[in-house]
């Protein structure tokens, strides 16, 4: 699912607040590409979306669609090779 905000606007806003993705990272244990996965909205992270919007002052929600349960995992797709 796409992001509610262009992921430039928030990579925008972190440099506004004095944030790198390399920092975000730090704090969240992650490595940069993580971070900058999730801002482009190619993989999510509850914790580095949390870090990110807490980082720019707003709520995750504000940035991104947020499911009901951000932990549970979602519903896994069937590879090539398996085989019922």
């Amino acid at each position: 699912m796409p992001n509610l905000i262009e992921p430039l606007d928030i990579q925008f806003a972190l440099k506004k607040a004095g944030y790198t993705q390399s920092a975000i990272a730090e704090i969240c244990e992650v490595k940069k590409s993580v971070v900058s996965r999730v801002i482009q909205g190619t993989t999510t992270s509850h914790n580095v979306r949390c870090t990110i919007a807490k980082a720019i002052g707003k709520k995750p929600e504000d940035l991104w669609h947020i499911p009901e349960n951000p932990n549970k995992p979602g519903p896994r797709k069937r590879g090539i090779a398996q085989k019922r």
